[in-house]
């Protein structure tokens, strides 16, 4: 059952240039005015920091907390008691990337218009004109420099993203490593340019687009001085001292006596830290303008914190609106949790933030609970604050992914494995979650899902979800969502193998993807393609089920990342990699007619093993359906093949060196 208990975090609330009152407010970068701003009412367990003092004091709490963690409270450190130390008419249907929720654009390595296609490689934006199909060319290359995690493509502007390292950073206690966000003007495609460049820091975790708007969820860690560790070595403290045996209350009550031993000298090398140490940086420059320096991304005076769970882990929700001119890609806007939060899922006007539980007790609680802890932020991108922290919530077990998450009629389900990863014995279960005020309260839940068993898949559509269990054999179970407060099982298909993704074609079928294996549960045979039949929930069936069996061994990029998979026009193309005796590696696009209520057929194969490419980079990796054509990427190159003759290639582009 999941706890009705609401965890507070920190909070940094949302900034924004909405509302400017004076310049006092506003911190002046080359490109951009950024001020911070509240943007809901906090909830009553949060604590505000006033001021960077207030912050500074906060800091030093946590600076504390963590030598004492270390001294007294890990489990595995045992502190011994001894002396020792373009054209104008283009094509009128194409695929676009897989992603969860329609109209939430999930960032990647392809993205098409139809008339052309944008694709990152190691070090450049690559344009290629894709309409005609046979006429298929790169027109363009932009390098970027760094080598990009995806990008999101607009009428006229593409955002690149990538994981960069800097030379400059604003304190030493900082790390080098900034998320580099590129505003690229695409409005002629054969002559791309860099209009903005922000460099955020932190690395990314994931990003969102809802039409021009642009959400991304960087993370940072802003570290406490190395001088902290060194009060450890003083003699004159006289910290308590422990034999290997201490009981927990013994850990306790020394932890106790070292804290009040350690603030002082702590807090002395706390309070001597600029406010560039204690804040994550932005640095932000439109093209053609002088060098412009790191700056704070939030403000000391809109922190929120959470006393009972400290940590310096910013995750941080930046919003640009691709649509904007002045600057390009829109003022810039964010807001920030103090979390360590591992998964994002967004619909249309909410982002959710999942914050294992263990991330908030781990050292403090000798047996802490697996829980999930989830974080809402209000997206309203013509308000005054683009994203806002909205709500909280908890429950019981963790996520497996962004698909484990699914908000619908105001409801926002969740499935979680119950216990920890590594015993699954307690099964699975959904809890559904309704807003109240600042909370995220349970109204329904399901629990004790396949006791035994691991989960590996989760799909939700509309009223109904599906899940996937395995340890011998694949449990395919179908849940009645249609009353939030009582979910239930209503079917369940046991079949060999198992699926990790689950893709809804209608509402009667699934197509799925995972790996075929054998009744004992022992040897893999292969990827496998499956229709399911659920068009009546009490009694989902198995239609068809492909087996690739043409190798040794074989994986699938797929398996474990939607965006390599596209179904469009009744096909199926996903990268496939084996092995085998004789033979070797091999790497190529598997293409599977799949019509619904139809058998299911393997077209056939395009590998690009004759671009000579070094370092694995033919291996294919995405595909792009533009009307009966399908394109095959690796970054190496594309090849072009009709859609249904995959061994026809009408087009061919390898890519230069980088």
């Amino acid at each position: 059952m999941a706890r009705s208990k609401i965890v507070a975090v920190a909070l940094v609330a949302a900034m924004s240039t909405a509302g400017l009152a004076s310049s006092d407010d506003v911190r002046r970068g080359s490109s951009r005015r950024v001020a911070a701003d509240v943007g809901v009412s906090h909830p009553d367990a949060l604590v505000a920091i006033d001021d960077c003092d207030d912050l500074r004091i906060y800091m030093t709490d946590l600076a504390v907390e963590r030598l004492v963690e270390y001294l007294y409270l890990w489990l595995w450190h045992v502190p011994w008691s001894s002396p020792g130390g373009g054209q104008d008419v283009g094509p009128s249907d194409y695929s676009s990337t897989n992603v969860q929720e329609e109209g939430v654009d999930e960032l990647d390595i392809v993205k098409t218009n139809g008339t052309h296609v944008f694709v990152t490689t190691r070090h450049s934006l690559r344009v290629l004109r894709s309409w005609p199909a046979e006429a298929t060319a790169e027109i363009a290359s932009l390098p970027t420099g760094i080598r990009s995690d995806g990008l999101f493509l607009t009428p006229d502007r593409v955002l690149t993203v990538a994981l960069d390292e800097i030379d400059e950073t604003p304190h030493p206690t900082h790390g080098p490593w900034f998320t580099n966000l590129q505003v690229v003007d695409v409005s002629d495609p054969s002559a791309p340019w860099v209009e903005r460049t922000l460099e955020v820091e932190g690395w990314l975790m994931d990003a969102r687009r809802i039409e021009n708007d642009v959400y991304l969820v960087v993370r940072n860690w802003v570290a406490e001085p190395n001088e902290i560790w060194a009060v450890l070595d003083d003699p004159s403290l006289n910290l308590p001292e422990l034999p290997a045996d201490a009981t927990w209350d013994d850990r306790l009550a020394a932890a106790a006596i070292a804290r009040e031993i350690l603030r002082p000298p702590v807090a002395e090398i706390i309070n001597g830290l600029p406010e560039a140490a204690l804040l994550p940086h932005i640095r932000d420059r439109v093209s053609g303008s002088p060098h412009a320096d790191l700056v704070p991304l939030i403000d000391c005076e809109n922190v929120l914190v959470d006393p009972s769970s400290p940590t310096l882990l910013f995750t941080s929700v930046v919003h640009l609106d691709l649509g904007a001119d002045d600057p390009p890609g829109g003022a810039l806007s964010a807001a920030s949790i103090a979390a360590q939060t591992s998964t994002l899922y967004a619909s249309g006007a909410t982002l959710y933030l999942v914050q294992p539980g263990w991330t908030r007790t781990w050292g403090w609680d000798p047996d802490p609970e697996q829980t999930t802890v989830i974080h809402a932020f209000d997206l309203d991108p013509d308000g005054e604050h683009p994203v806002s922290y909205a709500a909280i919530g908890e429950v019981p077990g963790y996520t497996l992914d962004q698909f484990a998450l699914s908000e619908h009629d105001g409801h926002l389900r969740v499935a979680t494995q119950d216990g920890w990863w590594w015993t699954g014995d307690e099964g699975s279960r959904v809890t559904v979650l309704a807003r109240d005020g600042s909370d995220l309260t349970s109204v329904g839940s399901l629990s004790g899902i396949a006791p035994g068993e691991r989960l590996y898949a989760v799909r939700f559509v509309g009223d109904v979800g599906y899940a996937v269990t395995f340890e011998q054999i694949d449990p395919l179970f179908t849940i009645d969502l249609s009353d939030p407060t009582t979910p239930e099982i209503v079917g369940e298909l046991e079949v060999t193998g198992f699926s990790t993704y689950l893709h809804p074609v209608g509402e009667d079928r699934l197509l799925a993807l995972g790996l075929e294996i054998d009744p004992n549960g022992t040897t893999v045979e292969g990827l496998a393609v499956s229709w399911f039949d659920v068009s009546d929930l009490s009694a989902p069936t198995l239609f068809d089920r492909l087996v690739f069996t043409d190798h040794s061994w074989s994986w699938s990029e797929a398996l474990y990342d939607h965006h390599a998979i596209t179904y469009h026009r009744d096909v199926l193309s996903f990268p496939r990699y084996r092995w085998t005796a004789g033979q070797g590696h091999e790497t190529s696009l598997a293409v599977v007619d799949a019509v619904p209520g139809q058998p299911l057929l393997h077209l056939g194969d395009v590998d690009h093993d004759d671009f000579g490419a070094m370092g694995g980079a033919n291996r294919v990796r995405r595909s792009v359906v533009i009307e009966d054509w399908l394109y095959s990427i690796s970054e190496a190159g594309i090849k072009v093949t009709p859609l249904r003759d995959p061994g026809d290639v009408v087009a061919t582009v390898e890519f230069s060196g980088e």
